[in-house]
Order: structure tokens, then C-alpha cells, then sequence
């Protein structure tokens, strides 16, 4: 112990501080690991009830208690805001009422919304309850419009259903953005539930274990720790490459994150009885920036297509400036910071650039010839996968003023 002791006493304090924040991550990780026998007696308990014969009634009522339990022991104020906001909307959609009163709705639903981030802010609490709000008013603002537009899909949904949407817990933290229409149960065998438990374990080990401490303990920690600092030492093109390879490694981790956390609220939702959809479909093979949003985080992305782009695409008649509305919106979604904004500004600076090369002669010329074809197709992947890592530096620290420094830093 002294010698350990004796080491770590001539190492740097920058090398102690990543030591320490790495150590904590691990310990930090593996106290959650000790928590998955108590979360897998609470599964088994969950199949029992499961297996007893019931309506649709019961086991969304099952699944409401749950749920709200949930949200209560993550945050116990944010409950009660989530709740009243819940009601109020539900008692809009039962009103039946027209769309001026709707939109009165909508105000009343902004304000509490803001009022109860607020609270949440000021309690000092959970702060991961934030992620959950920004997924929750998505899922109620879809409500809200379609609702509005007249859906007797939405019009007519029941109180249990409506509830048991709104809050079900495996989609309250991560996502996805589920859509009412698409929030549908589904069957499952009882050959089939020892599998979605062996894959929940799974995925609960690769996350705790190879993910949070091999890929971001392991690599980009101390690349963050160690080598950007001296990114003013270095060259433009060292500096550059430094930058790419953190910007890739941080985005394979936050891609990695959610597609885990997607794939555990798909498989215990199928345990509930309910479908969850797909949020991501191979973002790292896409070969152009529109491919890239066609294939990331699919529930925002096409929420935002629906209830912005389009809406504003019809009235205004200028895709560009709708395509500017919709990733504005997809960044502040994130946060409301200038680095997401910025992050916003660039990708959709991207998407419209791509429009209009796709439109012109010599690029439809290739696209006809199998080697063109096939040249854009590898000049795609590497500018598109190149381009959002680099991008993604300006959002990859916890404090964001960190990623400015970082790039200015930059030797050019």
C-alpha cells in the first residue's frame, strides 16, 4: 500500500486528477452493477403478475403504478409537475376542444412546463430528471398536435392508455420519442422471456463494464485529460487529426449509450406487453449528412419532420428555412446553450449544402455511372463520418465552455 501510495505521489496532479475520476467511474459503476440482482427479483416479480390472465385495463393500470413509482423515487416534485401536466392535457383532448381553445392548452402546458423545470432546477434534487422532461413534453406535445388536428386516434384514447403512454418507465429517461399511434401492445411467448432477461443482463454488462470504463475510462478520458490540453503545441494537421479522433471516439461512446438504452427499453417493453420502436438504424454506415438524421436518433428526427418541417415547409414554401427550424429545434432540445445551437447551425449548414450539390448536373452525372456511384458513395462516407466528429467536439464536454477552448486552441 505504501508503495502504491509512494507511485501515485510522483505523478502530476493532472495525472491524479484522471487517475481519480477514472477510479471513480469504475467504482461508480460497479456499485450500479450490484444493484441488477435487486432489478432482476423485481422482473421475475413483474412475470408473475404477467402471466396472470388480464385486460388491457390491469396491466396498463400495472404498468402506471410502476411507472409513476419510478418517476416519484427519481424525483418527487418533478412527479407532481409531470402529473398535473399530464391531466391537463388529457382533460383538453376529453373536452374535445376547438382549436383555439387548443392552442390555450398549449400556452397553459408551455408555462407549467417551464414553471416546473423551475422547481426542478431550484430543488437540487435529480438532475436526471431533466432528460426525462425534455422526452416527456415530446411525447405530449405529439398529443397535443395530433389531438388538434382532429386524430380520433387521439381524440378517443382511454384514460389508461393515455397515462400508461405518457409515463411508462423504460422510455422516460432515454427515449424514444414514442408516438400514441405507434405505442401498441404486442404478445409475447412465455418460451421467449428467459432470452429478454439474458439480454437485459447483457446489455446491463456491456454498458457498466465495456462501454463506461473500457471505451470512455480507458481512451477518451485520458485523451480529454492528457493530449487536447497540448493541442496548442501541435501543428494544424496533428491538432486536426487529435480533434477527429476524440470528436469519433466521444461520438461512438454517446451513440453506443443510447442504442444500449434503446435496445433495454425495447426488451422490457416487450415484458410490459407494449412496442417500442427503433431510434437508430446504422448511423456510422450512412453516406451523406441526410442519410446520417434519416438513420440517428429516428424518433426526434421525425417528430421534428412532422410538426416542423412540414407545417413550415407548407406555409412558407422554402425548404431551407424549415430545414434551419427543424435542426435549431433538435439542438436546443439537447440544451438550451450556444453550443448546441452551434452544433444545430453546422449540421443543418450541411444538410442544405448537400441539397443543393445532390441537384446539380455533375453529381447526377456519377450518380448514373457505376463508378461515380461508387466514388460517392466512399467520398460520402468519409466526409459525412468525418464531419459530424469534428462537429460533435463542440458537445462532447460535460462543461461546454471547455470544447470552445479546445477548438480556439487550434493552430490554423
Amino acid at each position: 500500500m505504501n508503495i502504491m501510495k509512494s507511485l501515485y505521489g510522483l505523478l502530476s496532479e493532472e495525472h491524479q486528477i484522471v487517475i481519480y475520476v477514472f477510479l471513480q467511474n469504475i467504482s461508480e459503476n460497479y456499485l450500479v452493477l450490484s444493484y441488477v440482482p435487486i432489478f432482476l427479483l423485481g422482473l421475475l416479480l413483474f412475470e408473475g403478475i404477467r402471466r396472470i390472465k388480464k385486460t388491457e385495463l390491469v396491466n396498463n393500470t400495472i404498468i402506471i403504478v410502476i411507472s409513476c413509482m419510478f418517476i416519484y423515487f427519481l424525483d418527487s416534485r418533478s412527479f407532481f409537475v409531470l402529473l398535473t401536466l399530464a391531466i391537463l392535457v388529457f382533460l383538453g383532448i376529453k373536452l374535445r376542444l376547438n382549436y383555439r381553445q387548443h392552442l390555450l392548452l398549449v400556452a397553459a402546458a408551455i408555462i407549467i412546463s417551464l414553471i416546473g423545470v423551475k422547481i426542478v432546477l431550484a430543488s437540487f434534487t435529480n438532475p436526471i430528471i431533466l432528460l426525462g422532461f425534455s422526452y416527456y413534453f415530446f411525447r405530449l406535445g405529439s398529443v397535443i398536435i395530433e389531438n388538434g388536428r382532429g386524430n380520433k386516434e387521439y381524440s378517443n384514447v382511454t384514460a389508461h392508455r393515455f397515462f400508461a403512454y405518457v409515463f411508462f418507465f423504460p422510455i422516460f429517461l432515454a427515449g424514444p420519442v414514442q408516438r400514441l399511434h405507434n405505442f401498441y401492445p404486442v404478445n409475447v411467448a412465455n418460451s421467449d422471456t428467459p432470452k429478454l432477461y439474458f439480454f437485459i443482463i447483457f446489455l446491463l454488462l456491456v454498458k457498466l463494464s465495456l462501454i463506461d470504463i473500457l471505451l470512455y475510462g480507458s481512451i477518451i478520458l485520458p485523451t480529454r485529460e492528457f493530449l487536447l490540453p497540448e493541442i496548442s503545441q501541435l501543428g494544424f494537421t496533428s491538432g486536426f487529426v487529435l480533434l477527429l479522433f476524440h470528436g469519433s471516439l466521444s461520438l461512438l461512446n454517446g451513440y453506443i449509450d443510447l442504442l444500449i438504452y434503446t435496445r433495454l427499453a425495447i426488451t422490457v417493453g416487450r415484458l410490459l406487453g407494449y412496442h417500442i420502436m427503433q431510434d437508430f438504424n446504422r448511423p456510422f454506415l450512412a453516406t451523406n449528412i441526410a442519410d446520417y438524421w434519416r438513420r440517428w436518433h429516428i424518433s426526434i428526427t421525425t417528430w421534428v419532420r412532422d410538426y416542423i418541417y412540414f407545417p413550415l415547409m407548407l406555409k412558407l414554401k422554402k425548404p431551407w428555412l424549415a430545414t434551419y427550424a427543424s435542426m435549431l429545434t433538435i439542438g436546443l432540445w439537447h440544451a438550451a446553450n450556444l453550443n448546441w445551437v452551434f452544433f444545430g447551425l453546422c449540421h443543418v449548414t450541411a444538410l442544405n449544402f448537400y441539397t443543393f450539390l445532390s441537384k446539380q448536373k455533375v453529381f447526377k452525372t456519377l450518380l448514373l455511372s457505376r463508378f461515380g456511384n461508387i466514388l460517392l458513395t466512399i467520398t460520402g462516407w468519409i466526409v459525412t463520418i468525418g464531419f459530424v466528429s469534428l462537429v460533435y467536439n463542440l458537445v462532447a464536454f460535460t462543461d461546454y465552455s471547455k470544447s470552445w477552448e479546445v477548438i480556439m486552441s487550434l493552430n490554423i
